[in-house]
């Protein structure tokens, strides 16, 4: 699993093209409008990493019987949607926002 500074990195690497009110953005770390949506994507993965958080956020991946962070898991049992629900109200509670999209990126993956 990775950190929050591994995914800013990963960021780092790729060139979207984004625009925003019609001008194309070329720093998409340091744009004020994607920051919160960068700071709520790098909290998921921080925050999974903090052992006081692991109960909540880690799951063993059906895949590779490995950790993994539940918001981008397959969920293959009730209690697998159960902690989903309660891990995403947490997340609400804790920092104010979504998480980045990965909530629905997971729920994509799961409804597919």
């Amino acid at each position: 699993m990775k950190s929050g500074a591994e995914y800013r990195e990963e960021l780092k690497k790729i060139h979207p093209v984004i625009y925003f009110r019609g001008e194309k953005i070329t720093d998409i770390l340091g744009h004020p409008v994607l920051q919160p949506v960068i700071n709520a994507a790098v909290a998921t993965y921080d925050l999974a990493l903090d052992p006081d958080n692991a109960g909540r956020m880690l799951t063993t991946s059906p895949l590779t019987g490995e950790k993994c962070n539940l918001l981008g898991a397959l969920l293959c049992s009730k209690e697998d949607l159960v902690k989903t629900v309660k891990l995403r109200r947490w997340w609400q509670n804790t920092t104010g926002t979504c998480n980045a999209g990965r909530c629905a990126g997971a729920c994509a993956a799961n409804a597919i």
